[in-house]
C-alpha cells in the first residue's frame, strides 16, 4: 500500500461542511480520555528557529501520528507544519498531509464549538481582535452553526478590517445582523457578548481596565496573548488541556478550571448563568490535528481523490 500525499490545495478542495467540522471537534473531545497524548516536544536549534513535535495515539480511529511544526526565518511562509498518519495495527504510513490547512480548519472549528458550548444564552454579537486566517476560519465555522443573525465587531488594523468585512460578505448562506468596525479593544469588548482574539504577538496586556469585560462575556484568546491579566478576574477558565496552561502567570489564582472534554462528558460544570465571565484557552492538541487528518484521508479515498502529488506553499495562503 502506497503512502498518500495531500498538500494545502488538495485538502482545500475536499468538500466538508463547517457544521461537519464542528461535529468532528465534538467527536474528538469525547475520545480524549481514551487516547495517548504526550506533551509537545519543542527543539530550538537557534533563537529564531524551532521544531515542535506533537504525537498522539487514537485507538478509536485505529491511527497514530505526529504533527511537526517548524519556523524558519526568511522562508515564505515562515511557519509551516506537516502531519503523518500511521495505521495503529501494522504501522503503515498511510499519509503525509499539509498541516497548515488542517491547523486553521480545526482551530476555527474548535473556537466555534467552545462558543456554542459556553457563550451566554441568546448571545447576539461576536467581536474579533486580530483578523488573519484563524479569525476567518472561526467566523466561517461559527456563522454556519448559529441560527440567528449575528452582529460582528472588528477591531480596525491597517486594511484588515475592510478586507475581513468583504470576506464576510463573500460567504454564502449566512445571515449577518451587522458588521461594525471599531478602533479600540475596549470598544470591541463593550459591543460584544463573545470576544475572539487571534493576535499572534502582544508585548503587554491589551486591556488595562479589566472592568471592560462585562458580566456574561466569553473570551477566547486563540494564541493566549494579551489577556492574562483577566485570568484572576474571570469567574471560570476552560481549556483543552490543563497540562498546557499550568505555567500561566495567574494559574494559582484561577477561580475555577475545567477541561472542555470534561464539560461535554458531564464530569465538570459548564456555564452556570448568563452573568459569569469566562475565558477559554484552546491551546491546540494533536488530538484534533490527527482526528481531522484521519477524516480527510477517509473522505478523499471515499471520493476517489487519493493523491500522490505535493506542492509546498511558496507564500501565505488565505483560508477560504
Amino acid at each position: 500500500m502506497e503512502t498518500q500525499l495531500f498538500d494545502f490545495n488538495q485538502l482545500n478542495q475536499l468538500h466538508v461542511s463547517e457544521k461537519e467540522k464542528v461535529k468532528w471537534v465534538d467527536d474528538a473531545l469525547r475520545m480524549q480520555s481514551h487516547i495517548e497524548l504526550p506533551a509537545k516536544i519543542s527543539l530550538k536549534p537557534s533563537s529564531e528557529v524551532f521544531y515542535n513535535f506533537m504525537p498522539v495515539v487514537i485507538p478509536d480511529l485505529n491511527v497514530a501520528g505526529v504533527k511537526v511544526i517548524n519556523r524558519i526565518p526568511g522562508r515564505h511562509p515562515t511557519l509551516t507544519s506537516h502531519i503523518m498518519i500511521y495505521d495503529l495495527n501494522d504501522g503503515h504510513l498511510k499519509a503525509i498531509m499539509d498541516g497548515d490547512y488542517i491547523t486553521t480548519a480545526r482551530t476555527g472549528s474548535v473556537a466555534a464549538h467552545s462558543i456554542q458550548l459556553l457563550a451566554r444564552s441568546h448571545y447576539k454579537s461576536v467581536g474579533f481582535i486580530g483578523l488573519g486566517n484563524q479569525a476567518r476560519a472561526t467566523v466561517k465555522s461559527l456563522l454556519s452553526i448559529h441560527d440567528d443573525p449575528l452582529k460582528i465587531v472588528l477591531l480596525k488594523y491597517k486594511d484588515q478590517a475592510s478586507d475581513f468585512k468583504r470576506y464576510l460578505q463573500s460567504l454564502m448562506g449566512i445571515s449577518l445582523a451587522a458588521v461594525q468596525i471599531v478602533t479600540t479593544p475596549e470598544e470591541v469588548f463593550r459591543q460584544s457578548d463573545v470576544v475572539v482574539s487571534s493576535v499572534t504577538y502582544a508585548a503587554k496586556d491589551i486591556l488595562t481596565d479589566t472592568s471592560v469585560m462585562e458580566p456574561g462575556t466569553l473570551l477566547l484568546p486563540i494564541h493566549t496573548r494579551g489577556f492574562m491579566n483577566l485570568d484572576a478576574v474571570v469567574d471560570r477558565i476552560y481549556c483543552d488541556s490543563v497540562a498546557q496552561i499550568r505555567n500561566f502567570k495567574y494559574f494559582d489564582k484561577f477561580r475555577g478550571l475545567a477541561q472542555i472534554n470534561d464539560v461535554l462528558t458531564g464530569h465538570a460544570p459548564g456555564r452556570q448563568n448568563d452573568q459569569e465571565r469566562l475565558t477559554v484557552y484552546n491551546i491546540g492538541t494533536a488530538l484534533h490535528d490527527l482526528f481531522f487528518a484521519a477524516r480527510f484521508y477517509e473522505l478523499a479515498n471515499k471520493q476517489g481523490k487519493a493523491s500522490f502529488d505535493w506542492q509546498e506553499p511558496q507564500e501565505k495562503v488565505w483560508y477560504r
